[in-house]
């Protein structure tokens, strides 16, 4: 796409695509629609390990984390 195109390319603007607008708009809504299915399945991901304290109370941290006094923490 040259430099021309991409500044006459707005949002809603079908001439500069040469494409109807309706074209446009359900090109849109299938675009949005599938990312928002993508966004849900990757939550549903994350989402389905639940975190199990490790025995003792003991807790997964970085080595950083591990080093700094509770002061430091807590500012």
């Amino acid at each position: 796409m040259d430099h021309s195109l991409r500044q006459r390319v707005r949002h809603g603007d079908p001439e500069a695509l040469g494409i109807p607008e309706g074209t446009v708009r359900s090109r849109l809504s299938r675009a949005r629609t599938r990312l928002a299915k993508l966004t849900d399945e990757e939550l549903k991901k994350t989402r389905a390990k639940p975190e199990r304290p490790l025995p003792g109370g003991q807790h997964l941290v970085s080595r950083l984390q591990t080093a700094r006094s509770t002061q430091e923490t807590i500012r």
